[in-house]
């Protein structure tokens, strides 16, 4: 039988880590962030989309989404409703 794998570090933690989410009250800011700051320019901007979550109302959400290597950033801004992004 294997020996069990400790963690040694809290890095060790992140390894399987593949989507990192941030809300925000301003989506152009956000956009200008990655596209200026650190260099991300392929990005899905949904627009303006209507929500149903599995927890919490009904939300309009504006959400952008960019991978870089297997990591995917994704930002929501909440317009209205929703108070699960709140």
């Amino acid at each position: 039988m294997a020996a069990k794998q400790l963690v040694t570090s809290p890095i060790d933690q992140l390894r399987n880590l593949m989507q990192i989410a941030y809300i925000t009250t301003d989506m152009d800011r956000v956009l200008g962030i990655f596209r200026n700051e650190y260099g991300i320019t392929n990005v899905l901007d949904t627009g303006v989309i209507e929500s149903v979550p599995t927890i919490g109302r009904p939300a309009t959400l504006r959400v952008a989404m960019a991978y870089v290597g297997p990591m995917m950033f994704e930002a929501i801004q909440p317009i209205a409703g929703g108070e699960l992004y709140r």
